[in-house]
C-alpha cells in the first residue's frame, strides 16, 4: 500500500511542493535521543503541572491559618518546542512524513517515532493516540502502549511568538506588556454567539451557566475578583502540554499563583482530518485487534477533543463540578477540593485558575497506609457518585489530575475539560449490572448486559464466558464482606485477561457512554491497586443504590 493510499489528499500536497513532505519526511537520530532524554528528565513535571520543585511564595491554609507556600521552578530541561502544522498541507504532509518513518525504521524504533510525530501534531492525533493508550496492554502491542502512554501531558509547545500572539488576540495585552507593567486595559475576546448556542454536546450545560461567586478567585489584599492588573508577571515558558494546550504560572502582586492554560492555534480546525488520517494509518499498521471497534473510540475522542477546546465551557464546568463535591460531606472531610476560577481572564482560548500545590497521586505510593486508604477510598467514592448519584462527570481517569498536598493533606482535582453529563436511563441501567456483579447474580448480570447493548445474545460461548468473568471481577471489591486488598488482588490483570479475548470475540462494540464510564471505574480501581488501599468498598456501593433507589439524584 503507497502512503496515497494511506492518506487521502496526499497528492495534493506533493503537487504543492515537495518541502512539505521533504521537511516532515522522518525524524532524525539527534533529535529523537534529545526528546528522550528530556521526556526522562521531566518526567515527573510532564506529568502535571503541579509536580515541580518549589522555590519561593505563600499560599494556601490550613484550619484557618496561613502556611508559607512556595512557587514552582522552571524546567531544569525546557519542553521542545515547535511550531504547531495549521493548514491542510502542514498536517498531512506531517502524517505522511510518519508514515514514511514508520515504514522505514526498524522495529525497535516504531513506537518512538510515533510517538515524537504525535507530540508535533497535538491536538486531535495526539487525543486519539492517548485514548488508545488506556486500552489494555493485552490489547495491544506492549511497545505501542508503552509509547501511547508517553503521550500523556507531553505534547511539543508552542513557540513563543505563537504564545505572545495568542495572548494579544485573547486579551488584547500581550505577556510583555504584563511582564512590563505596562498594562493600560484589557480587551477581554467575546465569541460570537450566546453560551453553548448551537452545540447539541453543550445543552446540559445551560442551565449553569453562572458562576458563584464563592467560587470566584479574589486578591488577598482587596477581596476583589483578580484582574489583569492584579498579575505582576507571567513565564513565557511553558511546564506542561497537551493535546489542546499548554500551561503556563503567573504571579499575582500579592505573590499567590496562578495556573493559564492556553490553546494552541487553531487546533479546532485540526481534529477531523487529524484523526481520519491516524485512523488510516493504526488500520494500515494493524495494530488494533478488530473486536476493539476502532471506529467507536473515535467518535467518543472526537466528541471529548471538541468538548475541550471551549475553555468558557470547562470553567463553566468547573464550577458545576465544585459545587457537587462540596455538597458531599465524606469528600469534603477527606479533603478532596477544586480550584477557584478567574472567569474575568478566561476567554474560549485561555483558562485561568488558582494554582494547586501537590504531587500527582500515583507518587504517593511510600506515603502512611491511611493516606493512601484515604486517596483511594475518595477516589472512588467520587467516581460512584459521578457514574450514578450526579451522572455529571470528569471523563478522565488520569492520575495526574489529582494532586495531592503533603502539607495540607488535601486532594484537589484539575483539568475538567472532559466533563460531560449522562442519561439517567443508561447509568441506572449500568448500575443494575454493577450491583448484580457485586452480589454474585451471574444470570441478571448477562440478562441485563443483553438489555443495555453489552451483548446481542449471539456472541460465541468464550465470548459470553469472558464477559461474565470480567463483570465478576469487577463487582469482587464490592463482594468482599470487610476490607478488600486492592494491593494483592491484581485486579486490573485480571479483568485485562478478559479484555485480551473481547478484542478477538466482540460482535458489536458496547454503548458508546461505557468507554467513559468503564474508563473511569477501572482507572479508580488501578489507583487502588497501585497505592495497595485496604479499605472496605461495599458500603460506598451501597449507600449510593440506595440513594438511587429512593431517587435521592441530581435532575
Amino acid at each position: 500500500m503507497s502512503l496515497l493510499q494511506i492518506f487521502p489528499g496526499l497528492s495534493k500536497v506533493m503537487r504543492h511542493g515537495g518541502t512539505h513532505l521533504t521537511h516532515a519526511a522522518g525524524v532524525q537520530g539527534s533529535e529523537l535521543t534529545s526528546l528522550v532524554s528530556s521526556v526522562f528528565l521531566n518526567r515527573d513535571a510532564l506529568m502535571n503541572v503541579n509536580c515541580i520543585k518549589p522555590s519561593n511564595a505563600s499560599g494556601s491554609s490550613l484550619e484557618g491559618e496561613s502556611i508559607k507556600r512556595t512557587a514552582p521552578e522552571d524546567l531544569k530541561v525546557p519542553l521542545k518546542k515547535s511550531k504547531l502544522p495549521t493548514t491542510r498541507i502542514d498536517r498531512i504532509s506531517t502524517f505522511a512524513g510518519l508514515a514514511f518513518a514508520l515504514l522505514t525504521s526498524p522495529s525497535s524504533s516504531k513506537s518512538t517515532v510515533l510517538s515524537s510525530y504525535l507530540r508535533r501534531l497535538r491536538g486531535g492525533a495526539l487525543k486519539l493516540g492517548q485514548m488508545l493508550s488506556l486500552q489494555d496492554t493485552t490489547v495491544l502491542p506492549v511497545e505501542w502502549s508503552k509509547a501511547l502512554d508517553n503521550l500523556r501531558n507531553k505534547a511539543d509547545a508552542m513557540p513563543e511568538e505563537e504564545l505572545k500572539e495568542i495572548f494579544k488576540r485573547e486579551w488584547g495585552v500581550g505577556i510583555e506588556d504584563v511582564n512590563g507593567g505596562n498594562v493600560v486595559g484589557f480587551n477581554r475576546r467575546v465569541e460570537e454567539g450566546g453560551l453553548g448556542e448551537g452545540a447539541d454536546r453543550d445543552h446540559w450545560l445551560l442551565d449553569y451557566c453562572s458562576i458563584p461567586d464563592s467560587h470566584v478567585l479574589k486578591m488577598s489584599t482587596s477581596g476583589s475578583p483578580v484582574t489583569v492588573g492584579d498579575i505582576k508577571s507571567i513565564r513565557p515558558q511553558a511546564f506542561a502540554s497537551a493535546s489542546i494546550g499548554q500551561v503556563h504560572l503567573a504571579t499575582l502582586k500579592d505573590d499567590s499563583h496562578l495556573i493559564l492554560k492556553v490553546q494552541y492555534p487553531d487546533i479546532l480546525t485540526s481534529i477531523t482530518n487529524d484523526i481520519a488520517n491516524l485512523q488510516g494509518l493504526i488500520r494500515y499498521m494493524n495494530v488494533v485487534p478488530k473486536g476493539v471497534f476502532l471506529d467507536s473510540i473515535i467518535e467518543q475522542g472526537v466528541r471529548e477533543v471538541e468538548g475541550e477546546c471551549d475553555y468558557e465551557r470547562e470553567q463553566r464546568g468547573m464550577a458545576r463540578y465544585r459545587s457537587l463535591l462540596e455538597g458531599d460531606p465524606e469528600l469534603k472531610a477527606l479533603g478532596f477540593q477544586i480550584p477557584k476560577v478567574v472567569p474575568g481572564l478566561t476567554t474560549k482560548r485561555i483558562l485561568v485558575t488558582e494554582y494547586a500545590y501537590g504531587v500527582t497521586i500515583d507518587k504517593c505510593e511510600g506515603m502512611s497506609q491511611e493516606v493512601r486508604d484515604n486517596i483511594g477510598r475518595g477516589v472512588l467514592r467520587l467516581t460512584l457518585l459521578e457514574l450514578f448519584v450526579w451522572r455529571f462527570m470528569q471523563t478522565d481517569p488520569n492520575w495526574g489530575n489529582f494532586l495531592y498536598d503533603e502539607v495540607t493533606g488535601l486532594t484537589t482535582l484539575i483539568d475538567f475539560g472532559g466533563v460531560r453529563k449522562f442519561d439517567r436511563s443508561f447509568v441506572e441501567g449500568y448500575l443494575e449490572i454493577v450491583m448484580a456483579a457485586a452480589d454474585g447474580n451471574e444470570d441478571k448480570l448477562m440478562s441485563k448486559s443483553i438489555d443495555m447493548g453489552f451483548l446481542d445474545g449471539n456472541e460465541s460461548q468464550i465470548m459470553l464466558d469472558a464477559h461474565l468473568g470480567a463483570g465478576l471481577v469487577l463487582g469482587e471489591p464490592f463482594r468482599t464482606k470487610g476490607s478488600y486488598d486492592f494491593g494483592s488482588s491484581a485486579i486490573t490483570s485480571r479483568i485485562g485477561g478478559h479484555a485480551k479475548v473481547f478484542s478477538q470475540h466482540r460482535t458489536q462494540p458496547p454503548p458508546p457512554e461505557v468507554y467513559t464510564l468503564h474508563r473511569k471505574l477501572a482507572g479508580a480501581f488501578l489507583l487502588c491497586t497501585k497505592l495497595k488501599c485496604d479499605f472496605e468498598c461495599r458500603e460506598l456501593l451501597d449507600e449510593v443504590w440506595e440513594r438511587v433507589r429512593k431517587g435521592d439524584v441530581e435532575v
